[in-house]
């Protein structure tokens, strides 16, 4: 019956048995296919589950800063690798930072982040540092964003270590994990049989055309992946996944992600603080470090004649849920801090070199709080003044009404820097002005060139 059949005819039969690929199922959607790569904008949330020490990295102390103090056993957890070994500008920096020591004229750190008050859970911490909402169940940044700047077909990779991935439903989802997995071979056995002479065969033609592009975009996948295997070389399986996303994101075939890049055990340091975290986080840090030096290096989607490399098309944001307390917790340990955080960001766009905010660590001689609620010191964020983009000096908040935070009047407008402070700051880089899971409210006015 074939053989009695013109190409015409066999089109249409193989289109009314199925055999052709529909448009809806195959054919990559516009937003991807038509961007200038050269205007495009990707985003990296890189995750350290178990809430890191900040004193141990960006937000440390000088031991001449913790002899004037005089801090008592139960207000100051005290070892030498807990103490600043370097001075960048107006921050203090710990020893598991020192592996980005080199790229600090990269890299934005943002100390003092006021996190979930009422809560010192991981898991609602970190949901609130990965959405920006104080509500558990909220879709993560990432999607949101796609979303809301109307690319529902972005893309998106994700990896969790154990809890739920609040993806808001969003379809075009793949895990890291994955990645290394796809082969480059599709084909399409019809391709001999079309021509431009119906318009089913136009189409089946352009499909075909677009799946090529992704075969192309798989190619570098893997070419990516394997540079990742010799210049991101690890044995760590969680930190592995952000060389997969940081080649997924470089060959274009993510447009956002967001990983786990340490387990909560890991850095979750009730007993065993001091080893535990110089070990863990500091390995971690190492990795950031690589992964900036690789970005640097190579070109976006691997073509030499483009003038974008990685880093120039990757905004890399760096959370855990909160900090630990400066005070010690079983002698060898540290609890959960919620009342302060910090952030790192590097790539894309991002202003390097950059500090915001600010942490203050309190005595408990200088809380006026009832005995029964403090026991310890406080480690505690610094409020803000987005008027002037400055942490407030103690001076200055001590004699601020606490009924003015929160409030942006005239030249005033004292507040914390919370989650989605920083979160509204990136969706306003990517072109959005709102976005579903937060409030508008005010930015970081230096966090981006």
């Amino acid at each position: 019956m074939m053989k009695n059949m013109d190409r015409r005819q066999f089109i249409q039969a193989a289109i009314n048995s199925g055999l052709l690929f529909s448009l809806s199922s195959i054919l990559p959607k516009p937003a991807l296919a038509q961007q200038d790569p050269g205007a495009e904008k990707l985003l990296l949330v890189l995750r350290f589950n178990g809430a890191w020490d900040t004193l141990m990295a960006m937000d440390a102390r000088t031991k001449e800063y913790l002899n004037a103090a005089n801090f008592s056993t139960s207000e100051f957890l005290a070892f030498d690798d807990r103490t600043s070994i370097k001075q960048y500008k107006d921050a203090q920096l710990g020893i598991s930072m020192k592996p980005l020591f080199e790229y600090l004229d990269d890299i934005c750190i943002i100390n003092g982040v006021m996190m979930n008050m009422k809560s010192s859970a991981h898991e609602t911490n970190r949901e609130y540092m990965s959405s920006g909402n104080l509500l558990t169940g909220t879709t993560f940044f990432p999607f949101a964003l796609a979303q809301a700047i109307q690319q529902p077909d972005f893309r998106i990779g994700y990896h969790m270590e154990y809890e739920t991935l609040h993806s808001g439903n969003y379809a075009n989802i793949a895990p890291t994990k994955n990645l290394n997995s796809f082969t480059e071979s599709v084909d399409d056995p019809f391709e001999s049989v079309l021509d431009d002479e119906t318009t089913a065969a136009s189409m089946q033609k352009r499909v075909i055309s677009q799946t090529r592009k992704d075969k192309d975009t798989i190619v570098i996948l893997n070419k990516l992946i394997d540079m990742t295997k010799t210049s991101l070389v690890t044995n760590n399986s969680q930190i592995q996944q952000a060389s997969l996303a940081l080649a997924g994101l470089g060959s274009g075939y993510l447009k956002m992600a967001q990983v786990d890049m340490t387990r909560d055990s890991d850095l979750d340091t009730h007993f065993d603080h001091q080893s535990t975290h110089k070990t863990k986080l500091t390995e971690g840090f190492d990795h950031l470090a690589k992964m900036i030096k690789f970005m640097k290096e190579t070109p976006y989607r691997l073509d030499p004649s483009s003038q974008k490399t990685l880093f120039d098309m990757i905004t890399v944001v760096v959370t855990s849920e909160f900090a630990r307390t400066a005070y010690p917790e079983n002698e060898l340990g540290t609890a959960h801090n919620q009342y302060t955080n910090s952030c790192l960001l590097f790539g894309g766009n991002v202003n390097g070199g950059t500090l915001i905010g600010r942490s203050h660590i309190y005595k408990k001689s200088e809380l006026s709080l009832p005995n029964s609620e403090m026991t310890n010191g406080l480690y505690h964020a610094t409020p803000f003044n987005f008027y002037t983009q400055k942490p407030m000096t103690k001076e200055e908040h001590s004699s601020t009404a606490i009924e003015t935070f929160g409030t942006c009047k005239g030249n005033k407008c004292f507040d914390y820097i919370y989650p989605e402070t920083i979160w509204r700051t990136v969706a306003q880089n990517f072109g959005a002005n709102s976005v579903s899971t937060f409030s508008a409210g005010p930015v970081l006015k230096n966090l981006f060139k």
